[in-house]
């Protein structure tokens, strides 16, 4: 499966009420996994949105997933011989009630799980997490 690397999370209140977040990181593909995409192989992105308790990460917060993002050639994919690294970037606004980990006046601290996924065969990449960024209190 492609590799995740540099994950980056940044959380913007958009208003009392909404808060914007967006993940990047790069995407590398290696020279078999750009023929089996122009074979017809497909590839596409998995973020979710997780509460931290310390060093604890707790399971993805509810309606808090990002939708699946495609990843080919209108992403700059390729077919070729050698690794091809894709920068990639997803932004998501989710009501700040969905966000809420902690109890009500404890910052909710968040971090944010990319994988990547091909259908055939089901293959996951490994779980990549963003640091964790912390969200101010209501």
């Amino acid at each position: 499966m492609p590799t995740v690397t540099n994950p980056t999370l940044s959380l913007t209140e958009t208003t009392t009420q909404m808060v914007t977040v967006q993940v990047t990181y790069d995407v590398t593909f290696t020279a078999v996994q750009r023929q089996l995409f122009g074979l017809g192989l497909n590839y596409h992105s998995h973020v979710t949105v997780h509460g931290v308790d310390g060093s604890t990460v707790g399971s993805p917060l509810v309606n808090t997933d990002f939708p699946h993002r495609a990843i080919g050639a209108h992403e700059g994919l390729t077919v070729g011989a050698t690794d091809q690294t894709l920068d990639m970037e997803e932004e998501q606004t989710f009501g700040r009630s969905l966000l809420e980990e902690d109890p009500f006046g404890d910052p909710d601290e968040l971090k944010c799980n990319i994988r990547i996924h091909s259908p055939l065969p089901l293959q996951f990449s490994d779980d990549v997490f963003t640091a964790t960024k912390v969200l101010a209190t209501l």
